[in-house]
């Protein structure tokens, strides 16, 4: 029993220590787009522990990949702007990957 119990504890204190180290690093949020429903511009919130790249994609429901951009955003709270004029009305889903993580959001169009 007192073996079983010490391979735990080695499992746990290999991986304790990445954990720990890139907790900060995957702590980002994408919030949901506001207005929604969007009419002609909406705005993405995307909140980074620090600065750097995000890669953003909008996709109609049935995946067709509508819009594709990448920047550079500071560390905090940054306001994404998408302009939604001429989209037709319904569901689409936005992607933005952000330090080899991926978030989805889902907005309406009316």
């Amino acid at each position: 029993n007192n073996a079983a119990n010490d391979t735990l504890w080695n499992v746990f204190e290999v991986q304790r220590p990445d954990a720990i180290n890139n907790q900060e690093e995957t702590l980002w949020q994408l919030g949901q787009n506001i207005p929604n429903p969007a009419d002609r511009q909406t705005l993405i919130p995307i909140t980074l522990p620090t600065a750097g790249t995000i890669r953003m994609r909008l996709y109609a429901a049935n995946g067709q990949l509508l819009l594709r951009s990448e920047q550079e955003l500071p560390s905090g709270q940054s306001l994404l702007p998408v302009k939604t004029e001429g989209f037709a009305s319904g569901t689409y889903f936005y992607s933005v990957e952000y330090n080899g993580q991926r978030k989805i959001g889902k907005m309406n169009v009316r």
